[in-house]
């Protein structure tokens, strides 16, 4: 079985601080959000650092960063951001990555 087209947008660019976070944007159906992929964060990023990094742009619904599973749970190097609105999430993208 072939993978399907996938009909979200995607937009990326190369990291700019030192989170180095590269951001893609999607729109998972029905969500009402725009989910930002965000990798290359450090293994001690909690996700009070991806609200405060992303707040300033606007609305954030929601955050998650991945976590190896065990004692110490470390960031595996990538979370989401789900924003509320495309215009500011794409804004975030601009600003983060230059």
């Amino acid at each position: 079985m072939s993978p399907g087209p996938h009909p979200s947008p995607l937009l990326a660019a190369p990291p700019l601080n030192s989170l180095e976070p590269v951001p893609a944007l999607i729109r998972p159906p029905g969500s009402g959000t725009w989910c930002l992929f965000v990798h290359n964060i450090a293994p001690d990023t909690e996700e009070a650092t991806l609200w405060r990094l992303f707040g300033p742009f606007g609305a954030v619904r929601s955050v998650s960063v991945a976590r190896e599973h065990g004692p110490g749970s470390k960031c595996r190097g990538f979370g989401f951001v789900n924003m509320v609105n495309y215009e500011e999430a794409v804004h975030a993208i601009q600003h983060l990555n230059g």
